[in-house]
């Protein structure tokens, strides 16, 4: 399985994940050749020149845009550009899919729906270059899957259209939601909508580096200097496609709790996903004195047990709690998302050991979907369902 992994050490931009896939060898020729597909109505020039940073090598990806046009991008328009020309429909697809994931965005930041989303002239063109250049170079390394690191929070203001805003942009803060981040003390956008739009879109987890036999690594310089070299690195290589049953250790941690107000469990248990929790429920227990009450059970790697102890500790009632080691059994799976009339959905797909797969659309997704088109979300699913196996199989067929 061909796999690149993101590791965003100064952030992410889509003309660093441009500059990082074209230095790790990426044909710029064929690059070039189907951006043209595109048939923009401006001309532009993409420049690829190699420049330092902080003592860094690698490649700066630039889009110069020549003679802007006079009216703003809506998603409809973006959505005609892509499906008008001649690229692999699975380019179309996925790069719509990063486009609909920015509208959404941006809507929800402005208060509209992704429809009404309008791109500035020139960032349209940027963008457009960026996200459809980087899903054209992915196609070019047959890339299966992608890992992301845990994205760089910082700080600071930025000028915009709208005037002055706060960093991380509205828009990107939208998109990281959910997503592990790291702190920095860096004043500076490190990770713009589209860099933040590209890996929440494509990335199947956020996470180390995960073992891989490496055959190329690339770097993608960004536009500013910081005190640290500022740049994205790829790691692109072979991960071992395993379909059989991973054993792994996982901890139990469980308390008994029947004095404190369940209105707050649920949030509670939020708070511990988001902490690195694999799993959390509650089981109802009738404890002394008949009194009703919940068993709090968390399922958790080790790495994180102290992480999630003190929060347990912080925000429940109890004064401790059991732990015991186990053993787990899990299907190899990934998340991916397709592109569904009803806008992006993320999938999980489970392999089993036979080749056959077991599709399940991510919940939150079909729900926002649902939402956004005023529609069934069974509606939603079903559809992210159908469209999953559909291209799934193919795929399947072409290997």
């Amino acid at each position: 399985m061909n796999v690149l992994y993101l590791d965003c050490f100064s952030g992410i931009s889509g003309d660093m994940v441009l500059g990082a896939l074209i230095d790790a060898g990426a044909n710029q020729e064929n690059l070039f050749n189907a951006l043209k597909t595109l048939s923009l109505p401006e001309s532009y020039q993409l420049i690829i020149k190699e420049e330092k940073r902080q003592g860094w090598r690698g490649l700066k990806a630039t889009v110069q845009v020549k003679n802007p046009a006079s009216q703003l991008r809506s998603l409809k328009d973006i959505r005609l550009l892509i499906t008008s020309s001649h690229l692999p429909s699975e380019v179309q697809q996925t790069a719509l899919a990063i486009f609909t994931n920015l509208a959404a965005a941006e809507g929800r930041v402005h208060g509209i729906s992704p429809e009404e989303v309008h791109f500035h002239e020139v960032g349209a063109v940027d963008a457009l270059i960026e996200i459809v250049g980087t899903v054209i170079l992915l196609a070019e390394f047959k890339i299966q899957k992608i890992y992301c690191s845990p994205l760089p929070l910082f700080s600071g203001t930025a000028n915009c259209q709208h005037g002055i805003i706060p960093l991380p942009a509205p828009a990107t803060a939208e998109l990281i939601k959910g997503v592990p981040t790291r702190a920095t003390a860096i004043t500076g956008e490190l990770v713009t909508p589209t860099g933040a739009s590209i890996a929440t879109t494509l990335a199947a987890e956020f996470g180390p580096l995960p073992a891989l036999n490496i055959t190329c690594i690339g770097y993608g310089l960004g536009s500013q200097d910081f005190p640290q070299p500022n740049f994205l690195r790829v790691f692109i290589g072979q991960e071992k496609n395993d379909k059989t049953l991973k054993e792994e250790d996982i901890l139990v941690l469980e308390t008994n709790i029947d004095d404190m107000n369940p209105e707050i469990l649920p949030a509670v248990v939020n708070k511990l996903l988001a902490a690195g929790a694999q799993d959390v429920f509650l089981t109802p227990l009738i404890m002394k004195k008949g009194r009703p009450g919940y068993q709090l059970t968390v399922l958790c790697y080790p790495q994180v047990k102290e992480k999630i102890l003190t929060l347990i500790l912080k925000e429940t009632s109890t004064l401790g709690v059991r732990m015991r080691p186990e053993k787990r059994r899990i299907l190899p799976r990934e998340i991916k998302t397709f592109l569904t009339p009803y806008g992006p959905v993320k999938v999980k797909i489970a392999y089993l050991a036979n080749g056959e797969i077991k599709l399940k659309p991510e919940f939150d997704s079909c729900y926002e979907c649902a939402l956004k088109n005023n529609r069934p979300i069974q509606e939603v699913y079903l559809a992210a369902q159908s469209m999953a196996r559909e291209s799934l199989t193919k795929s399947m067929a072409k290997d």
